[in-house]
């Protein structure tokens, strides 16, 4: 994936490190999972991070022939592990439906539940790549996309000149 987008002939860069300068979110180099694998989650304790997010009344669901548990219903979860799920869903790994939660949101959440460093820019960054690996179509993240074209001076015009 390229490190910029051509909007209206302007190179607009969409790099872990300018979405980090927009959210004004501290870097860390080496953080909470900087080293897992996203396909395999390695070293993961999946069992410990479901008991802390529902207090053990909760169980993964997994697809037949697969080790990685799927989802989890999220009405079982603690009122500030809800909180904080939504927050993940609506801001740094966006879902459409919050009746399931995949384990990417449930490790970001217990990773900021616990206290861990969390580098935002960079799961929003992965988050937008998988979305362009699949071709996603709409819009995710509108106002960091508006924010990075004022950034980067592309021509916006005013709207009702578009109307007319």
């Amino acid at each position: 994936m390229h490190s910029f987008v051509k909007v209206r002939r302007v190179n607009v860069p969409i790099t872990e490190m300018s979405i980090c300068q927009i959210y004004d979110a501290p870097y860390y180099y080496r953080y909470y999972l900087y080293k897992i694998d996203l396909k395999v989650f390695k070293n993961i304790d999946t069992e410990e991070i479901l008991r802390f997010l529902t207090e053990g009344k909760e169980m993964w669901t997994y697809r037949i022939g697969i080790v990685i548990p799927e989802t989890f219903n999220q009405e079982l979860m603690t009122p500030k592990a809800k909180m904080w799920m939504k927050f993940v869903c609506l801001r740094i790994w966006h879902i459409t439906k919050m009746s399931k939660i995949s384990l990417i949101q449930a490790i970001i959440t217990y990773g900021i539940l616990q206290k861990k460093q969390i580098c935002i820019r960079t799961w929003i960054y992965k988050n937008m790549v998988k979305y362009m690996r699949n071709l996603g179509k709409g819009i995710f993240f509108p106002h960091l996309i508006t924010k990075l074209c004022k950034r980067a001076r592309v021509p916006i015009e005013r709207m009702y000149k578009t109307m007319i």
